[in-house]
């Protein structure tokens, strides 16, 4: 008969796979301070903290711009996640116009002009 068997067991976690992205295209988002305008995809260690964050409001070109409303996980327009498992975090945001009214002669419009 032999003596005790001693065996070391080494764990290691496997990385969640993350997607961070807006609701839409080309609309500009941050992840640990780098700049992206496209879905980005990370192999992130449990549990490890990141920032995710974008602006409002963007601009879509003349007379155009967009309003964030949320993220995906209701987190601020800058916050910390710390996923343990695979997850998706999408931006929200809603596209508004610059409108302009005139009133004809003898008219009045109001407002004459504003986002809507």
């Amino acid at each position: 008969m032999s003596g005790p068997i001693t065996e070391t067991a080494a764990f290691t976690q496997n990385p969640v796979q993350v997607t961070v992205q807006t609701s839409l295209a080309g609309l500009s988002f941050t992840v640990d301070g780098t700049a992206n305008t496209a879905t980005q995809s990370f192999s992130w260690a449990p549990g490890s903290s990141h920032t995710i964050a974008t602006t409002s409001p963007q601009s879509g070109g003349t007379g155009i711009q967009y309003l964030w409303g949320s993220w995906s996980d209701e987190g601020a327009i800058s916050h910390t996640v710390a996923p343990t498992t695979n997850k998706t975090y999408t931006a929200n945001f809603t596209k508004q116009y610059y409108l302009t009214m005139s009133a004809g002669s003898g008219g009045s419009a109001s407002p004459s002009s504003g986002w809507g």
